[in-house]
């Protein structure tokens, strides 16, 4: 998570962002696996139109206390594995935050660049489903977000203009943002 010379996205980058935006659920998990900056991975998220993050209601907004940072150092030192790696993922779980919240108080409180920033681990990736499996059983309910409301289901797709993979959120979505902009995607029937 250094600052460092930027690096361009390229397309298996973007595919990537894509495939852990769902599964993954944490923009700073995300930057660790790619090895990019946080403000990298969202920037990108945004460009490509993926869906806003939802939060867990009172994990990523609570204020952070003297006690919370004692405890957050307390639990860096009992879960730090002997390679000095810190799986930042239980250490939210049992600091109650979210991940994102963990390490935006790290990097609050040591720098972008800290020795703890980088010793920062990220659980393995769960298994990605198979490409049809999106199709659910006969009678079987539709997914459904923290509201009950139907869980929109988008999907990667390949740009029919510039053959780039981007965040599609249905049938009728086959342009990427990008080319839609372009000037000579404006054009009379």
């Amino acid at each position: 998570m250094t600052q460092g010379k930027r690096r361009p996205w390229r397309d298996p980058d973007n595919t990537a962002l894509i495939a852990h935006w769902d599964v993954v659920r944490s923009v700073a998990l995300i930057a660790i696996m790619m090895s990019r900056t946080q403000s990298s991975v969202q920037t990108q998220a945004s460009r490509l139109g993926l869906p806003p993050r939802t939060e867990e209601r009172g994990r990523h907004r609570r204020r952070w206390l003297d006690e919370d940072d004692t405890r957050l150092d307390a639990l860096i030192a009992r879960l730090r594995e002997e390679d000095g790696r810190i799986p930042i993922q239980g250490v939210a779980d049992e600091m109650g935050r979210s991940v994102d919240a963990v390490v935006a108080r790290l990097v609050g409180r040591h720098g972008e660049d800290s020795d703890v920033l980088a010793m920062l681990v990220a659980p393995p990736l769960p298994a990605m489903p198979e490409p049809n499996s999106d199709r659910s059983a006969p009678g079987a309910k539709p997914p459904q977000d923290g509201d009950g409301q139907k869980k929109k289901k988008g999907k990667t797709r390949q740009c029919l203009k510039c053959r780039k993979s981007f965040w599609s959120e249905g049938n009728h979505n086959w342009i990427c943002v990008t080319c839609k902009r372009s000037d000579d995607w404006d054009f009379d029937y």
